[in-house]
């Protein structure tokens, strides 16, 4: 091949890759089309804030494989179920043991009892024991005060008991008779220190409270601090027992849920937490008749006959026996 006949091709070579190169220049972007991705609604998590996981980095080697929620979750992907605390049911009260052939224990440590009225006296040992020796007598229908029991000896339930200024053991059954029996809810022993009472006759008067109730009456006497809850069991007599004062300043006073009939009304304050509280005393002098009312109560005490004398204000008279019952 001459010079001349390759530089000839070499120019038509040339000539051909321009023109090519002019036409891709010239051609439009369409010939290239261009892949366009679009999400569908399968490829798409939509978490609510309810259902975001919280991501903390994770230092254990093994880790424990998250869950994703479904849509219709509400638990967060790390929440774990805890075990449902179900409260044990409150225990009641334990149940004393009769004693071997003896009918069940009836008193109550730190309550009132008293021989029943229909029996003879009760005999008051040193020991729990028919052998015990003798230290005195409680009459029937008289109140004494539980401390200690029961002890089952010689086919007798005993109790350790409080009787004026004596203590021994009593007993209240043998075979399947009862000879004592409880007081109906009374709690605490009758406290008369703050009422200076001595061997002489007492007259005085101390500030107090009173209300009339259905069935009863409740006087509230300052020095003591004390309620007696007087219950009518008959014309002009009854039955009483003595409470502690409970109430404080800021406690509620009255509880809403108890709707007192038309012209009745229910205790407030100290009265109505005691009234409140105890079951034997609501439903024994059932409603409040009126208003409690503060005054000075007249207080008389007789040693020999072992009888507190109060007045309300209206000046009814009340003789309040050790014995715990009462007449007017």
């Amino acid at each position: 091949m001459t010079r001349s006949r390759l530089l000839n091709h070499i120019l038509a070579f040339t000539l051909i890759g321009v023109l090519l190169l002019g036409r891709l220049e010239a051609s439009p972007l369409s010939v290239f089309p261009v892949s366009t991705f679009t999400p569908t609604a399968a490829l798409m998590l939509t978490l609510t804030p309810s259902v975001v996981p919280t991501l903390t980095p994770i230092e254990d080697a093994n880790p424990t494989p998250v869950v994703v929620p479904t849509e219709k979750s509400t638990l967060p992907p790390t929440w774990t179920p805890m075990p449902t605390h179900t409260p044990s049911p409150t225990p009641d009260e334990p149940t004393i043991p009769a004693c071997p052939g003896l009918p069940a224990p009836q008193l109550i440590i730190g309550a009132y009892g008293r021989v029943r009225p229909t029996g003879q006296g009760n005999r008051l040992r040193a020991q729990p024991s028919t052998s015990g020796e003798q230290i005195g007598t409680i009459p029937s229908g008289r109140l004494f005060f539980v401390l200690e029991g029961p002890e089952c000896a010689d086919g007798v339930t005993w109790w350790r008991v409080r009787f004026n200024e004596l203590e021994g053991w009593t007993a209240e059954s043998v075979s399947s008779s009862y000879y004592a029996e409880p007081v109906s809810g009374g709690r605490m022993e009758l406290d008369l220190s703050g009422l200076d009472i001595d061997s002489n006759d007492t007259n005085d008067t101390h500030y107090g409270a009173y209300q009339p109730f259905q069935r009863g009456h409740m006087f509230w006497l300052e020095p003591i601090d004390d309620m007696w809850v007087l219950y009518i069991t008959g014309r002009g007599r009854g039955t009483w027992e003595v409470y502690r004062d409970l109430f404080n300043e800021g406690d509620t006073e009255t509880d809403p849920s108890l709707r007192p009939p038309t012209g009745l009304q229910q205790p407030r304050r100290g009265f109505g937490r005691i009234w409140r509280d105890n079951d034997p005393v609501r439903g024994g002098l059932g409603w409040a008749t009126q208003s409690e009312q503060g005054f000075t109560i007249r207080y008389q005490y007789d040693p020999t006959s072992r009888t507190h004398t109060i007045y309300s204000p209206s000046g009814t008279r009340f003789n309040l026996s050790d014995d715990g019952t009462w007449s007017s």
